[in-house]
């Protein structure tokens, strides 16, 4: 039966990342890998910031790093303290460092785990022997830092994990073997405490694995024949197209035939997207004229209370707020969005 095998560990990685960006790559036989993290761009569900298959497969296929952005690197700095308070609040846990796994029999599907968890019964019942614990008595431990965005956000009362933290956490369980998964996220807008979420490997989940690794294998075929995905929505296939054809040296004589349906969806967007845009803009000034200056905006579904949105307010003193830019806004996670301000 095949079990994890640990790749780097948690201070290997530390130590020596280059290797490990060269891991997430390719096997050491050269055969395409892919991580956890970036199952959810595979499966096209990963948020409009994160990109899709396509771009993937180009920087895999070129060898380009993923992007060190301001987000991974506050992700990077907060994981101790996360991880800190998420062992705090579970006493009965031990908990260890995590590292870069893969099983026996798929080395091509990483996984690189913030923590591993399990409880202090079993580490008793083992003799203090961490290499024999099972892997069924191993959890995992994904450590989060969520600011309210349009794509992103796990609010402080919602019960909701989002899809592309739930695929990346799946595969976690999946190449460690673990039975459980908490996903310890810390609220950096308000820096209140972490929040827990759980998620049990049953059937379901046991499906929603084998079908992201089918998706997988696909796109590593992909690879191989170097045939790419079709491109996507992904603001990043915008970027990745016009990095591949940047428009320099154009021929003014050439032309290039396309789809009539093609063309048609294309002359029809520019109306749609403002009569879209028409419409979001006449929903949220209703909802701002019937809400004033509450915190909180709520409605009922057969009597069942539901939260809609919460309202922030900018701070005010000793700042300048252009007049364009001083108006709420309300957004799909709730959140009112604040645009840069310029202080005195």
């Amino acid at each position: 039966m095949s079990r994890a095998v640990i790749v780097m560990t948690h201070d290997d990685i530390a130590d020596r990342p280059d290797l490990w960006l060269e891991r997430r790559r390719r096997t050491p036989d050269g055969r395409w890998c892919v991580t956890a993290s970036e199952m959810a761009k595979v499966c096209g569900i990963a948020p409009r910031s994160h990109g899709g298959p396509y771009k993937l497969y180009w920087d895999k296929l070129m060898g380009r790093e993923t992007e060190d952005t301001a987000e991974l690197r506050r992700g990077r700095a907060l994981e101790p303290i996360v991880l800190a308070e998420f062992a705090d609040s579970h006493p009965g846990l031990t908990v260890l460092p995590g590292g870069m796994y893969c099983r026996e029999d798929t080395p091509w599907l990483l996984a690189t785990l913030d923590g591993q968890a399990f409880e202090h019964d079993t580490l008793a019942a083992f003799d203090n022997r961490w290499g024999e614990i099972p892997e069924a008595e191993i959890m995992v431990v994904e450590a989060k830092t969520a600011v309210p965005m349009d794509e992103w956000g796990l609010e402080e009362d919602t019960d909701q994990v989002p899809d592309n933290v739930r695929a990346q956490v799946l595969i976690q369980a999946h190449v460690r073997g673990a039975r459980q998964v908490f996903v310890a996220v810390k609220p950096v807008a308000t820096w209140g405490p972490v929040k827990t979420y759980l998620i049990e490997i049953g059937d379901r989940e046991r499906a929603e694995i084998a079908w992201m690794i089918a998706q997988a294998q696909e796109f590593t075929k992909r690879l191989d024949a170097e045939d790419p995905p079709p491109v996507d929505w992904y603001p990043d296939t915008t970027k990745e197209l016009r990095r591949r054809f940047p428009g320099s040296d154009i021929d003014p004589e050439l032309r290039a035939w396309i789809p009539i349906r093609l063309a048609r969806r294309y002359r029809a967007l520019s109306p749609a997207e403002d009569k879209v845009d028409r419409r979001k803009g006449q929903v949220q000034n209703e909802i701002l004229a019937r809400a004033g200056n509450a915190g909180e905006i709520w409605t009922t579904d057969g009597g069942r209370p539901i939260k809609v949105a919460t309202r922030t307010s900018a701070p005010r003193k000793e700042i300048i707020i252009e007049a364009k830019d001083h108006v709420d806004r309300l957004n799909r996670c709730g959140w009112a969005k604040r645009k840069p301000r310029r202080e005195r």
